[in-house]
């Protein structure tokens, strides 16, 4: 095929755009699912922010030891924290793991498409 395929650029011109409408759907979703804390009516007093002018440090303890050996000292973990909480405000991180586990699947893409190929001539 050596021209321009119009049928094929309209495919992708429709999956994005249901891409595009399946993120905006999610993003709605979990909006309603879960509503900013402000609209939320709570008895709690109010947390302070961590950007306000009257925020105090918080200590960590001196004999704190790492959960994990080899893990970073806690203080680490706490001026992570803060910064990540700077950064992102009222948003919440639901889940950390390793980047380096579980990518069997990307190896075995990656063999396959290795093996798809003929080297003979």
């Amino acid at each position: 095929m050596d021209g321009f395929n119009w049928v094929d650029a309209l495919t992708w011109i429709g999956a994005g755009t249901v891409f595009y409408w399946v993120i905006w759907f999610m993003r709605a979703l979990v909006r309603w699912v879960q509503p900013p804390e402000e609209t939320l009516a709570t008895d709690a007093a109010p947390v302070a922010s961590s950007t306000s002018a009257g925020a105090a440090p918080v200590a960590v303890a001196e004999s704190a030891e790492p959960a994990v050996p080899g893990a970073p000292p806690p203080e680490h973990v706490a001026a992570i924290s803060a910064v990540l909480a700077a950064i992102l405000g009222e948003h919440r991180i639901v889940h950390i793991s390793d980047g380096d586990a579980n990518h069997s699947w990307a190896a075995e893409g990656r063999w396959i498409h290795q093996t798809s190929h003929s080297h003979v001539r």
